[in-house]
């Protein structure tokens, strides 16, 4: 989250705990440096922000007074901005000798309100905090003569109460812009890499049947990206579940008849490559599912990132460690299982893939008894519309593609008090595989440990 903070701190006698009310909630237990006066040094805030996170999650830019406002390109640092928090008043440490036409310092949070109106940035992710009731009563009636409609929870009062609920928007603000904000330095980091690299750093050719020239390729994907970056919008949209559905489509798109994880020669026995094809197998999945309207549930903003970061690994030869953007990314996910508690569920293989087989395999009909991979026999289900929860099965898919199983089903049994078919399985892992845990120890920062940490409690 990127916020345009306009604060002068008039009538603010404790500065610290004024910003630690306001942004506590985005970074628990922040705390700003005693020995940094914000009055005179307002960039340090972004400093003290980006020096308190892990990973660049949180940005503020803080601008005193108009003075500072006017130092901005606006047409070059909007675009990149979420959110606006505005005071109203913003006469302390004014320069009385600075002479603007139309401009008066106890009003100025209304000048600059209708400057950013202007300059594009959407009202609906500018809100005031302010103590000037007159001042605030002021704007209102500007806004109305000029068919301005202001949105609701328009103001919030610096006061405990009006703190508590800013930080209540805020926060509701968040998984939102999160998941636009990781999307966006995705495409743009992988952008990059390509200009630099060309088609090297394209490894979608390897699941295409046809394969393009590389021109063309790098074309095709510039052109993905670009698409994949503009696709949400600013302004959090109404209906987020259909947003969401369509930009899955689109994430989709290219996972056509044409592309297929059959075709994904490369070397099994490397992990990465092996993860590399399990992400492929999603993909493949979600394009083929999505064109039957299989994908019944609402999406959520973790499913769409779990998404995007398995779609950007399939397509892309990206680094081994976790990327900026997948840490921003993975920050929308809960329940997140610990880096010593995911080291022991593997090493003691306490991942459920047997009951999880068999509970699937149960599923199939008589007729289907031959389909032994996982990600086969869910697609069936699929195609036979039986009733199931094929999202979690996207996230148990990457579990069973990686190892290598010997399965035996016994020809199924119907019972005829329920009317379903049964089968007696065995299952049993004939090639283990770490999912990430040995090269973890020796890199803490590589990345499939981590995705694999992320999305295990929404996998089983």
């Amino acid at each position: 989250m990127k916020i345009l903070w306009i604060e002068d701190f008039g009538g603010v006698t404790d500065v610290y705990s004024f910003c630690i009310n306001i942004f506590d909630d985005l970074i628990p237990n922040f705390e700003l440096i005693e020995n940094i006066d914000l009055r005179k040094n307002p960039e340090k805030l972004s400093v003290i922000f980006e020096e308190k996170q892990k990973y660049p999650l949180h940005q503020i830019i803080l601008c005193r007074h108009y003075e500072d406002f006017a130092k901005l390109n606006l047409s070059e640092i909007l675009p990149d901005i979420d959110l606006i928090l505005l005071d109203l008043n913003l006469s302390a440490g004014h320069d009385p000798i600075l002479q603007i036409s139309g401009y008066i310092p106890e009003e100025g949070g209304l000048y600059l309100h209708n400057a950013l109106i202007y300059a594009g940035f959407p009202r609906e992710n500018i809100r005031i905090l302010t103590g000037q009731d007159a001042t605030l009563k002021k704007l209102k009636e500007s806004c109305a003569k000029n068919y301005i409609p202001l949105p609701d929870n328009f103001s919030f009062e610096k006061n405990e109460g009006g703190f508590k609920d800013l930080r209540g928007w805020l926060s509701k603000k968040l998984p939102y812009i999160t998941l636009r904000r990781g999307i966006i330095g995705a495409c743009q980091y992988i952008k990059k890499l390509i200009d630099e690299n060309g088609a090297e750093k394209i490894q979608f050719k390897n699941f295409l049947k046809e394969k393009p020239e590389d021109a063309e390729l790098v074309t095709n994907m510039r052109d993905y990206l670009e698409t994949l970056e503009k696709f949400l919008p600013i302004v959090e949209p109404t209906d987020k579940t259909r947003y969401y559905k369509l930009f899955v489509r689109t994430l989709a798109h290219e996972w056509e008849d044409n592309a297929s994880p059959y075709n994904f020669k490369l070397d099994e026995k490397e992990i990465i490559n092996k993860a590399t094809k399990a992400f492929g197998w999603i993909m493949k999945s979600v394009r083929n599912w999505m064109a039957h309207n299989a994908l019944t549930e609402e999406f959520n903003e973790t499913f769409v990132a779990f998404l995007f970061i398995v779609a950007m690994r399939s397509m892309f030869k990206l680094q081994d460690n976790q990327l900026s953007y997948e840490k921003i990314l993975f920050s929308l996910f809960e329940n997140v299982v610990e880096e010593r508690q995911m080291k022991e569920i593997i090493k003691n293989r306490e991942i459920p893939l047997a009951e999880t087989y068999i509970e699937v395999k149960n599923k199939l009909l008589e007729k289907d008894e031959n389909k032994k991979d996982f990600n086969d026999i869910v697609n069936t289900l699929q195609v036979k519309r039986i009733e199931h929860n094929y999202i979690k099965s996207l996230y148990q898919i990457y579990w069973f593609v990686l190892p290598q199983f010997v399965i035996n089903s016994d020809k199924p049994q119907k019972e005829q008090a329920k009317d379903e078919w049964t089968y007696t399985t065995t299952f049993s892992i004939k090639t283990g595989i770490s999912y990430g845990k040995n090269q973890f120890e020796e890199n803490p920062e590589f990345f499939l440990f981590h995705f694999s940490r992320h999305i295990y409690n929404y996998s089983f």
